[in-house]
């Protein structure tokens, strides 16, 4: 927090002081890149018209980047930033919200291209239901146990005995029409992937769920109304007691992570005192349900019974930027207008707080998309890099309009080159033995398998490499390994090889390794290789892993 704070300081400091402009004698337009591919599109097109300038220093993990307080002057000195979006650069958010700088010149890449979500599906929303009322039921009495509203539960599952049966119907409606759960539509139920598979199972009967209970602990569920094969509408996650519940608190609390309850991931986390990570953004009137993972030492600290979660804003002042809604094992936050507000969290029993975490900010501005989050690793997939290719060449055109004939010329020969990489992979995907990337790194690769219809198995939950699998994710990869003699495994150059090391040890497979992209090793990035060289390091590489063959 006192990085922050101080970080907010010298930032207000050096605007102040820098009235005047870095590049006023500036004879070329300046492009300040935030990631690898956007410096590698816009040094291609833009030629010796412009100077780009890549901010990330090489080799540095870009999900936690903070640019210095010199650099964002820097930045704001440019006459183009060109990002990737909130999700990947969250920073950029916190810099325009930090300074009020609304006027900077900025083209973010994520609106040029479709978004994908953490299992795969493309954002649309005109293609799924709307539906504003589901409530889940006590089959036996039709009594309403739990109901979404918006984005997060309210209510409760009743616990369940170990060896006992709970049925579950569902009320669900969209505007006056209520659907008939049983023959067309049905309810279904299923275990979330961060939930341990084994405390319950659950048997869907179309019209109603049974979940029966087989071992202590709590489970994460969430409910689907589906026609056919084909989801209408999924709800958030919500948790399940079974068995008794009962926990000691025998430590002090050691780990505090802060989970988006819509997608379970974690965003936010205390580590000696301070945060890692951040708050999702929010637009005006938009809100985020959040929960925590707490323990005590090894010991699990579940937010029902005794315990509950709370947050407070840590001044009056933040009232009309943000509205918090404490729920005991859950919280909501609704933005309601422009800034940043401070906020921390604590455990509470019987009313007294037993644990506060240091401050962190919430942003609230326009334009942000975090309720859902979206794969930020857009660039991996060709088609994707094409689309990115033409929004920065219409940006330069607008930057320098004299230009643009050989900006065109120098865009269309890269856009050639991504067409070839396609067809490669394309002809890849045709002579493949396997077709499912084993992968040991974090989430970089969903748009890549998603274009060529190949199988993406990784333990990750999240798109971070702060991230931690899961046990049973990691079991779940090495059985199906051993299951299918796969004998080369995924990860990514500039990250901890530790899960895949893991992983290795358990099946022998040998590590092949990739380029997530973002940035490069800093001699990679001094002999100029370039997004087509990372296309084609990664494609051989995927031939040896997925058993090419001409």
């Amino acid at each position: 927090m006192k990085k922050l704070l101080m970080f907010n300081i010298l930032l207000l400091l050096t605007l102040t002081l820098s009235a005047c402009g870095l590049g006023e004698d500036r004879e070329k337009p300046l492009i300040m890149t935030s990631l690898f591919p956007q410096y590698d599109i816009a040094r291609h097109i833009g030629g010796d018209a412009v100077d780009v300038e890549f901010i990330l220093p090489a080799g540095v993990d870009a999900h936690n980047f903070e640019p210095t307080p010199r650099k964002v002057l820097e930045i704001f000195d440019a006459d183009l930033l060109i990002y990737t979006g909130n999700q990947m650069e969250p920073w950029v958010q916190r810099m325009i919200a930090s300074s009020n700088r609304q006027d900077m010149n900025m083209l973010d890449l994520s609106k040029h291209v479709e978004l994908m979500d953490l299992d795969g599906n493309h954002h649309d929303q005109d293609e799924q239901d709307h539906i504003d009322v589901f409530e889940l039921l006590n089959q036996q009495n039709n009594e309403r146990l739990a109901y979404v509203h918006g984005s997060h539960w309210h209510g409760n599952l009743p616990a369940i005995a170990i060896g006992e049966t709970l049925t579950l119907g569902a009320n669900i409606g969209d505007g006056n029409i209520t659907f008939d759960l049983g023959d067309e539509h049905t309810l279904e139920a299923s275990i979330h992937a961060q939930s341990t598979d084994d405390l319950i199972s659950i048997d869907n009967q179309g019209e109603y769920v049974d979940i029966y209970a087989q071992k202590d602990g709590i489970a994460s569920l969430s409910f689907a109304l589906k026609q056919g094969e084909e989801t209408l509408y999924q709800t958030p996650t919500i948790n399940i007691v079974v068995g008794d519940g009962e926990q000691d608190l025998q430590e002090d609390i050691d780990t505090f992570e802060i989970i988006n309850r819509a997608t379970r991931q974690r965003v936010a986390y205390v580590h000696d005192n301070h945060w890692h990570g951040q708050l999702p953004g929010l637009s005006v009137a938009d809100a985020v349900t959040l929960d925590a993972n707490i323990k005590a030492g090894d010991t699990p600290i579940f937010l029902t019974g005794d315990y509950e979660l709370s947050a407070s804003l840590t001044d009056a002042s933040y009232e009309s930027i943000v509205e918090i809604d404490n729920h005991g094992d859950h919280l909501t936050i609704t933005a309601l207008d422009n800034g940043v507000a401070l906020i921390r969290f604590d455990v509470m029993v019987d009313g007294v707080s037993i644990y506060q975490t240091p401050n962190i900010q919430m942003v609230v501005s326009e334009d942000t998309q975090d309720h859902v989050v979206y794969d930020p690793h857009i660039w991996n997939d060709p088609i994707n890099m094409k689309q990115m290719v033409n929004a920065v060449k219409d940006a330069l055109n607008e930057l320098l309009p004299e230009e643009a004939e050989r900006f065109e010329a120098r865009a269309s020969e890269y856009n050639a080159a991504l067409d070839d990489i396609h067809e490669a992979f394309l002809a890849m995907r045709d002579n493949i033995e396997l077709h499912v990337m084993m992968h040991g790194g974090h989430n970089a690769f969903g748009y890549l398998m998603n274009r060529y219809d190949l199988d993406y198995i990784n333990p990750y939950r999240g798109f971070s490499p702060d991230a931690e699998p899961t046990p049973q994710a990691l079991a779940n990869m090495v059985d199906r390994m051993k299951a299918y003699d796969i004998e080369h495994l995924f990860s990514e150059m500039l990250i901890d090889p530790k899960v895949a090391d893991a992983i290795s040890s358990e099946t022998g497979a040998i590590i092949l390794y990739l380029y997530a992209g973002e940035n490069l090793p800093k001699d990679r990035l001094d002999e100029g290789f370039s997004m087509i060289d990372v296309f084609n390091h990664n494609l051989e590489q995927l031939k040896i892993g997925l058993r090419y063959h001409e």
